[in-house]
């Protein structure tokens, strides 16, 4: 099991989760959440989702209040790599 960092570009209050692509100019990933920015809600909601689509334990480890974050990744390093690969245009 590896671990992975990614980087993340939030935009709270959408009407559902999804991950919305590839952001090259913040070489991040656009995440897209239901959650309000309120008391973790966003966090909690872009750990447990982000969790279920890359089949891997995720944990915000920096920008807890801002809008780019930073996701430590554990799991299967090749499938989640293949998994995130399919965000990148």
């Amino acid at each position: 099991m590896k671990e992975l960092v990614l980087k993340l570009h939030i935009t709270p209050n959408a009407e559902k989760f999804e991950i919305s692509g590839f952001d090259a100019w913040r070489n991040a990933l656009k995440v897209r959440t239901r959650s309000k920015p309120i008391e973790g809600k966003a966090n909690r909601e872009i750990e447990q989702e982000l969790s279920k689509v890359l089949d891997a334990e995720v944990k915000i480890i920096s920008g807890g209040k801002s809008r780019d974050k930073k996701a430590l990744v554990k799991g299967n390093e090749s499938k989640v790599i293949e998994k995130l690969a399919a965000y990148k245009t």
